[in-house]
């Protein structure tokens, strides 16, 4: 609820700064792909991977549970490369299919930055690995703020 409020804000940010133009036209649509990996990933890892942790953490000792969370987090980093050269590389590609209506120079301005945008895409799945093994075993003090960064 709070992250909907705050993403509510940098949209009116966004009005406020380059008023209704193409130029927030680009920057939208940049912000779009990885808000959409962040989201389905923070989702499906919240709802899927926490059983699948829990039942490992009851099944396996420490040092055998500690080698799986490792592997889940060295995946995570490679999923999080490979989104990231994916968008980076092919980030003209991407902007022609979202970004129809853009003039040309639009379209460029919107691959320049969605590229600038990728790397946080390397972090995503991390981020959401870790989150959702806080959950799971229940790590957290306060109620977790990640999505106000």
């Amino acid at each position: 609820m709070v992250g909907m409020g705050f993403m509510l804000v940098s949209d009116l940010m966004i009005g406020a700064v380059f008023k209704l133009s193409e130029s927030a036209d680009t920057i939208i649509i940049a912000i779009t792909l990885p808000l959409l990996i962040d989201t389905v990933f923070r989702e499906s890892m919240k709802f899927s991977l926490v059983p699948f942790i829990l039942d490992h953490h009851s099944k396996l000792d420490n040092e055998s549970f500690s080698r799986f969370r490792s592997r889940l987090v060295n995946l995570s980093l490679l999923l999080g490369t490979i989104m990231f050269l994916v968008v980076f590389l092919g980030a003209a590609p991407l902007i022609e299919l979202m970004g129809a209506g853009l003039s040309k120079s639009g379209k460029q301005e919107a691959a320049q930055n969605l590229r600038a945008i990728a790397p946080s895409l390397a972090l995503i799945p991390l981020i959401n690995i870790q989150v959702t093994f806080s959950n799971a075993l229940s790590l957290f003090i306060s109620p977790a703020f990640r999505n106000l960064a």
